[in-house]
């Protein structure tokens, strides 16, 4: 059970890095790697995604990878709200309800 819950852990932190780093993405004109690396909450996406692997691996030492892997798919839920909360973009009828299928499947898949 606690490598369920790490995994779900690691999928937050996954989703939570993504949406960190699209927000960092707003101080720049155009795609530059090298000022990316000098602002500090880029970096803080990074160590996110870091922290989120070191779950990641923890849960697949308790955990079977069939029960891990499809858990990490809640990462591609975070950004969408995310999106939706802070970054105030649009999603139709459509998108809300492939989330829900979505979230259906890694109930199904889980089980």
């Amino acid at each position: 059970m606690l490598g369920v819950v790490l995994a779900l852990l690691a999928a937050g932190c996954y989703g939570i890095s993504a949406s960190v780093q699209k927000r960092s993405m707003g101080h720049f004109d155009k795609f530059d790697v090298s000022k990316m690396l000098r602002q500090k909450i880029w970096l803080f996406s990074i160590l996110i995604g870091a922290v989120g692997v070191i779950l990641y691996l923890v849960s697949l030492a308790m955990e079977d990878l069939t029960t891990v892997q499809p858990l990490l798919s809640v990462s591609l839920i975070i950004p969408i709200v995310a999106g939706v909360g802070i970054f105030r973009e649009k999603h139709g009828r459509l998108e809300w309800i492939a989330i829900f299928l979505v979230l259906c499947g890694i109930v199904l898949v889980s089980i």
